[in-house]
């Protein structure tokens, strides 16, 4: 296809880079060849040059629709001329962009790019939507050539400028940055958070807050923050403000203390050797307002009681009241100013997640009552519906259920009953019918049995210890033996007048010690090495796979562990 001109019909106000052209253009690819996915086309202004994809073949004959980047990028405006033509472009390997946003640019690309590129060109200006905010990001540098194709293919991103070591604790500075002190450097949300912000303003939300509008608490004065209050913030949170401001991560204060005595003017637990002085001081000193705080000498002009909650400060009224101000969210829930940013940080179908199931940053979406139960999210929910493979039953699962797939083969695991093992302690079989009375696996039982009549067991009897008599005399003669009632496993030469009173004990023991080949005698040591599970269960791991390591992973997913059975 050569050049074709299009004049600019109109420029759509959209940030992705994806073009409406005639219906004739397609026609046109169509008759010369068969067409190649996805299709590119090089626009080319008087200056510029980039490359886009195509949305639809629905403008008017003779124009182009395009989007705002990239009327930037080439310089057009409506009724310009601008030149197209199809091509194709290597796939792209690695990508450089250049940004003063900081934000975890990867999974936002990740679920941005797709959707909205089909071709990148150096020097395109990329304008990413993100949490109602649009952030620029200039392609500065591509492999293999500076204009590639992103569909279906992996991409190494690499990201220039921006802050991107943010630090969730210290937050967004606004106007002064803030003080902190006694606060570890650690993104997860503690069980308690004591805030004094006296000198300022302080705000505390949840690590994707980007925005005052967006953090859950303002604090101005003293205020403690319980589990509950920072159950809302979720795994990890951030803090900012203007001013100046302490938290302490430091356990509530107790009722009471031995050895102590409160103070009826500043309500503080005092050394009983020093009650009285302490007291003394306070009352001529100290004067306690009705609200509980105790200020020195005279309550500050400046200190306010809110007429709406039970909040008190020292300045900044102002900035406490408005938490009571009428406020709507974007998705359209109504409250106060409080009462939506609590709904910002929990419930609103807006709020960014990170999908346990694609592990990106989305929106959480209206999640129905089913999954609520389930504990998840609306998206999670449809990103939930696709299946995979159980890695034990080998059945297709959908994700949202493989949680509670897994529980059940864990309780099938804690209640499956204890195998049976053969009696003689150096083999490892699995006995699944009691062909003998003594409990012996067949291999092991062979060399025991006879066709003789024998009503009592005598004959049996004599055999088996005429066996031990053998072993312990002359030995097997294997080389790998380790049977500690085994002359060749031990070493040990013992005279007949020895052996029979060993001999006798071992038949009245309700277990036996007879000889086993190499393979038995290896399998034996994986069974007898380890105390985390049943002898049993070893045994049958063993014996049910071909090395040790699969045995070891058999174990985790069908046996339970000693003490763990139902």
């Amino acid at each position: 296809m050569s050049h074709v001109q299009l004049a600019v019909g109109e420029v759509v106000d959209a940030t992705n880079w994806k073009v409406d052209l005639p219906e004739s253009i397609l026609e046109s690819l169509s008759s010369e060849s068969e067409l190649e996915y996805p299709l590119i086309f090089a626009l080319t202004s008087q200056t510029t040059k980039t490359h886009v994809g195509v949305r639809q073949f629905s403008a008017p004959e003779s124009t182009i629709t395009i989007t705002t980047p990239i009327a930037q990028a080439l310089g057009l405006s409506i009724g310009d001329i601008v030149k197209l033509k199809h091509t194709s472009l290597p796939k792209g390997s690695a990508v450089k962009l250049k940004t003063e946003t900081a934000l975890d640019w990867k999974p936002l690309l990740e679920r941005w790019l797709p959707t909205n590129c089909t071709a990148l060109t150096v020097g395109d200006t990329l304008m990413v939507s993100y949490l109602g905010q649009l952030h620029k990001a200039v392609v500065e540098e591509l492999e293999p050539e500076n204009a590639v194709c992103i569909i279906d293919t992996d991409l190494d991103l690499e990201i220039v400028g921006g802050n991107q070591q943010f630090d969730t604790l210290t937050g967004f500075e606004y106007d002064m940055p803030i003080a902190l002190s006694e606060v570890p450097l650690t993104k997860e949300t503690p069980d308690y958070l004591f805030v004094e912000a006296t000198n300022g303003v302080l705000y505390v939300g949840p690590e994707l807050a980007t925005s005052r509008e967006s953090f859950t608490y303002r604090i101005t004065g003293t205020r403690e923050l319980t589990a509950s209050d920072l159950k809302k913030l979720g795994p990890s949170f951030s803090v900012c403000g203007y001013g100046m401001a302490t938290l302490t991560l430091a356990a509530p204060a107790v009722e009471s203390q031995e050895g102590s005595k409160l103070c009826p003017v500043c309500s503080k637990w005092v050394p009983e050797q020093s009650f009285i002085l302490h007291t003394s001081f306070c009352q001529r000193n100290s004067i306690k307002c009705e609200c509980g705080q105790v200020f020195s000498r005279q309550i500050p002009s400046d200190h306010w009681h809110c007429p709406v909650c039970s909040a008190n400060g020292v300045g900044f009224e102002e900035a406490h009241l408005k938490e009571h101000e009428p406020s709507t969210c974007s998705c359209g829930f109504e409250d106060t100013f409080l009462n939506v940013a609590y709904h910002r940080a929990s419930d609103c179908p807006e709020r960014i997640i990170l999908c346990r199931f694609c592990h990106l940053s989305v929106a959480q979406e209206i999640a129905s009552a089913a999954d609520k139960v389930l504990g998840i999210t609306g998206h999670e929910s449809h990103c939930g519906n696709r299946t995979a493979d159980c890695h034990i039953c080998g059945r297709p699962v959908r994700l949202r259920n493989m949680e509670a797939h897994m529980q059940q083969h864990d309780v099938q695991r804690r209640s499956r009953g204890t195998p049976v093992t053969c009696k003689n302690q150096n083999c490892v079989a699995i006995v699944k019918d009691e062909s003998n009375a003594l409990g012996l696996c067949s291999k092991c039982f062979g060399p025991l049995f006879s066709l003789d009549n024998d009503p009592d067991g005598s004959r049996l009897r004599a055999r088996m210890e005429r066996k031990y008599v053998l072993q312990l005399s002359t030995g097997c003669g294997k080389s790998w033996c380790t049977n500690q009632y085994c002359r060749t496993g031990t070493g040990i030469q013992r005279s007949f007048k020895d052996v029979l009173p060993i001999v006798k004990e071992l038949l009245l023991m309700n277990a036996f010690y007879f000889c086993v080949d190499q393979i038995m005698a290896k399998k034996a040591m994986f069974v007898y090495e380890d105390g985390v599970y049943d002898r049993a269960w070893r045994s049958m791991a063993i014996t049910q796979c071909s090395n040790e390591t699969e045995a070891e992973e058999w174990l985790q997913t069908h046996a339970p562990k000693l003490g763990e059975a139902v």
